[in-house]
Parts: C-alpha cells; sequence; structure tokens
C-alpha cells in the first residue's frame, strides 16, 4: 500500500482507531474538532497507522477521519475542509473533491 486512498476503514485496526481518537477533541456536531497530535509544518495534523498486513504509514488526520467516516478517499480526489481548518478532524466538515475544485473552493473563500 502506497498511500492513503488505498486505505479502507476494514484495513485499520481498532488500536489504530482509539489512539487517533484520543487525539482529537470531539466538540459539538457543527464545530470544528481540531487533532491535537503531531502536526506537519503545512499545519495538517498526522498519524501513523499500520494496516492489516501492511507497513507503517503516516496519514494526514483528517484523510484518516474521512476514511473511517466513508470508507475511502475515491480515486483522484483529495479530502477538503468546508471549515478550512487544516487539523479539523470533523466529519461533518470534510468532502472529496478533485484538486481542482480544492483550489477553486479556496480562492472562493480567499
Amino acid at each position: 500500500m502506497s498511500d492513503s486512498t488505498e486505505l479502507t476503514r476494514e484495513l485499520i485496526p481498532e488500536s489504530a482507531v482509539a489512539r487517533f481518537m484520543r487525539r482529537v477533541a470531539v466538540r459539538e456536531q457543527d464545530e470544528c474538532w481540531l487533532f491535537c497530535g503531531p502536526l506537519m509544518r503545512t499545519g495538517y495534523g498526522s498519524i501513523k497507522v499500520c494496516p492489516d498486513g501492511g507497513k507503517t504509514m503516516a496519514v494526514r488526520a483528517h484523510r484518516l477521519a474521512f476514511i473511517l467516516t466513508h470508507g475511502r478517499i475515491p480515486a483522484g480526489e483529495c479530502v477538503c475542509h468546508s471549515c478550512d481548518v487544516r487539523n479539523g478532524c470533523n466529519p461533518k466538515h470534510l468532502f472529496a473533491a478533485s484538486q481542482t475544485d480544492n483550489i477553486a473552493d479556496m480562492d472562493r473563500k480567499s
């Protein structure tokens, strides 16, 4: 498995899900849920996951939240934040879109 686009909910061990959720500050349904674990220089959260039978890989926290909720990231798409909070993990704030749509969304909000 080369990247998180190949990850599915079924491949993620429950221990990794529990570790991830301990690092998410879950708030009200419509509020941002901030990832309180390691952050990349870009501000995105990052967590290591070892899919069943695979090698350990670093996954952006918002991508993992999307996978846990929706099962898989559609091929060729990114996971975008409607709230524009890079370390946000509330699945209600996440949606899949092409990179072009992601940039257009970002430009509309600037």
